[in-house]
């Protein structure tokens, strides 16, 4: 009875083992944690430090040529030296009528000589200007020409300065190999500014004006580069309107000047059309001073 009962027991358990499930293995995720990244050192770039604040304005442009030849990679801290000599490099008065730095090939040697508007950051009418020529030779950079002073003097700035200069561009417009520099100075009142337009030529060794004189002039212009299909671009100014209540009824008026083998001559001077009856009496009594000019569209064109 005992054996059969041991027995029994046996079959039981070896029962029970056969229909237990064998437990699934656990699976451990090993999630692998990063090194974090050693953040990249950026090296310093080497600053030029510029020469001591020259004693006067007119001191500035030898002391450019001295700090341009005194290391090649000047030329690219040329504009922090300027603003650290006390010289306009911002955008003001105009932020459209060009930069204070210009490189291009003037003398046509090819090689990129620099050009330079030069003018007191404050006080901000900067009419104490010069325009300074450097041309780049094997030996370094020359001050070759200055135009206009940077001291006072008992002269009339408007005849010996050169008010607010900037470099608009460097274009062969003449479309002989050579580039032409257009050159504007700005003159602001309270409520206007007045922008000149000059443009240059190396010639006989030196910059000058193909511009006639007085040289052009409009209130807040738009300078414009026209291209013809055969024959020297065309400088085109639009503009003109004044500033205040007080200059009265205004008219934007669009001037051409264009090449005739000596200067670029206004070409064409037409205005804006208007309403305005007194501009209406002014282009029929123009346009009988000068039958060649008929009125078109409001607008009288001037040839």
């Amino acid at each position: 009875m005992l054996r059969r009962n041991v027995g029994w027991l046996m079959f039981v358990l070896l029962v029970a083992c056969e229909a237990a499930p064998t437990p699934a293995p656990s699976v451990v995720a090993i999630v692998a944690t990063p090194r974090p990244l050693a953040s990249p050192t950026n090296t310093p770039r080497p600053t030029a430090t510029p020469p001591p604040r020259p004693a006067r304005m007119s001191d500035v442009p030898p002391a450019v040529a001295a700090f341009l030849n005194a290391a090649p990679q000047n030329l690219d801290w040329l504009r922090p030296a300027l603003a650290a000599w006390g010289v306009n490099t911002s955008a003001k008065p105009l932020a459209n009528m060009g930069d204070v730095l210009l490189t291009a090939d003037v003398d046509g040697d090819g090689q990129l000589d620099l050009l330079l508007a030069l003018a007191p950051a404050e006080p901000g009418d900067c009419e104490l200007g010069a325009v300074a020529l450097y041309l780049h030779q094997a030996t370094g950079y020359r001050l070759a020409q200055q135009i206009g002073l940077l001291d006072e003097t008992p002269i009339d700035p408007a005849v010996s300065h050169i008010p607010c200069p900037k470099l608009f561009a460097a274009r062969d417009l003449l479309h002989d190999g050579h580039n032409e520099i257009i050159l504007t100075a700005t003159r602001c009142t309270t409520l206007t500014c007045i922008v000149r337009v000059d443009v240059l030529r190396w010639r006989n060794d030196t910059l000058e004006s193909l511009m006639p004189t007085p040289r052009p002039s409009m209130a807040y212009p738009e300078i414009v580069v026209q291209e013809r299909s055969e024959g020297a671009a065309e400088v085109v100014l639009v503009g003109g309107v004044v500033g205040g209540m007080g200059a009265g009824p205004q008219r934007e008026r669009r001037e051409l000047y264009r090449w005739n083998g000596s200067w670029f001559a206004v070409a064409e001077a037409q205005y804006a059309a208007s309403n305005y009856l007194y501009f209406k009496m002014a282009l029929v009594h123009e346009s009988k001073n000068r039958r060649s000019a008929p009125i078109q569209n409001g607008s009288l064109r001037q040839l």
